[in-house]
Formats: structure tokens, C-alpha cells, sequence
């Protein structure tokens, strides 16, 4: 299966109670490319610095955190073994550019140890 892949983003709602990736998540990025998928009928994630792959629809606690490059060793593990169980076969990566954004270097490094831990074929799109 192929999916179309951001990142999360800082501004979140901050309910007290759990609410859907895809709601908690204020980003007109993330909902854009929310809407391409669907458009495209392609199935959509959010990675998450805390979570991993998120599903539009599943629900998360509010949570605050940066991913750290020093935080990727581990949080490679559990981002490669959802894209096993998940049969994910392709990933399109939509990231902004990270010389202009350097706090998207760990994400992209993140999403490139995944997808080459279970040998994915990954495509970033860099956007503005």
C-alpha cells in the first residue's frame, strides 16, 4: 500500500480528552495534503514525534514534543514495524525544505531510517 506522509505540527488543540489525529493537529499543510489523498485515493499519515504513524483518525492525547536527532534510533523502531503491519510498501514524503527549516531535519532523517530499516521505497516532495 502507498500513503501520502507529513509531519505533525506545533499548534495542536488541547483538549484534555482524546480527539482524532486530524483534528488535534491545526496545519492548513496537513489538512491539504489530507485532501490530496483523498483526491487521490491514497491513504494518508502524520508522523508524530511521540506516536509514529498516525491514521487521520486515531486518537491521541494532547502531547508538546520536538523530535530530537537523538531521538530517532528508537522512535525508528516502532515507525518501521507500523509500516510492516500496516503492508506499506510506498511512502510519499511532503516536508518542507530543512535548510530553510532546520527543525524538519530529524523528521526526514526519521522517515528515511524507517522506510530503508524495511527496505520502503520513499519519495520526498519538498513544499513550500
Amino acid at each position: 500500500m502507498k500513503i501520502y506522509c507529513t509531519i505533525c505540527c506545533k499548534e495542536k488543540r488541547t483538549d484534555k480528552r482524546l480527539i482524532e489525529a486530524n483534528k488535534r493537529y491545526i496545519s492548513d499543510r496537513i489538512q491539504k495534503i489530507d485532501h490530496k489523498s483523498k483526491e487521490d485515493k491514497v491513504e494518508f499519515r502524520v508522523l508524530s514525534s511521540k506516536f509514529g504513524l498516525l491514521k487521520p483518525e486515531e486518537k491521541i492525547p494532547y502531547y508538546d514534543h520536538i523530535l530530537m536527532m537523538e531521538e530517532i534510533s528508537d522512535l525508528s523502531k516502532m515507525v518501521q514495524q507500523q509500516l510492516l503491519s500496516q503492508k506499506i510498501d510506498k511512502v510519499i514524503f511532503f516536508a518542507k525544505n530543512p535548510i530553510k527549516h532546520p527543525y524538519w531535519k530529524p523528521y526526514i532523517a526519521l522517515i528515511k531510517s524507517s522506510c530503508k530499516g524495511q527496505m520502503i521505497n520513499l519519495e520526498i516532495k519538498y513544499i513550500d
